[in-house]
């Protein structure tokens, strides 16, 4: 089942970043940098992470690395939504009076980081 796990992290990272893309490009925002940016709609990260979650639990129940993911899942997701979301905000305003061009996509709002954990569980349970 070890590579099944795998399999649903790595197409849930890919699948986030197509739909990003997807989006992006949806909205005219999109640009080469894009491909493989932080920040957007779905939250790869949470992604990877909710897959990962899902995929020991569906293999192992709860055992100690289901726990595991689960505490990791909580720091990446506190992460995305509280401490880079807050920094592209700041990117933002030092760009506004600065005039300077730091990237101000690096978070998450919390809709974008609940479609990357639906993503993730929806992958795992496929790919289980």
């Amino acid at each position: 089942m070890t590579i099944e796990i795998l399999l649903g992290c790595l197409v849930s990272y890919l699948a986030a970043q197509i739909i990003k893309n997807i989006i992006d490009f949806a909205q005219g925002k999109w640009q080469p940098k894009s491909i493989l940016s932080p920040g957007g709609m779905p939250s790869s990260h949470v992604a990877t992470c909710a897959a990962l979650s899902t995929g020991l639990f569906l293999s192992e129940g709860i055992s100690s690395s289901f726990t595991v993911s689960v505490i990791l899942m909580a720091i990446v997701t506190a992460d995305a939504i509280g401490v880079r979301y807050r920094v592209g905000i700041m990117a933002a305003s030092i760009n506004k009076f600065h005039n300077t061009r730091h990237e101000t996509r690096v978070g998450h709002t919390p809709n974008q980081v609940a479609a990357g954990f639906i993503l993730g569980v929806i992958v795992a349970i496929l790919l289980a």
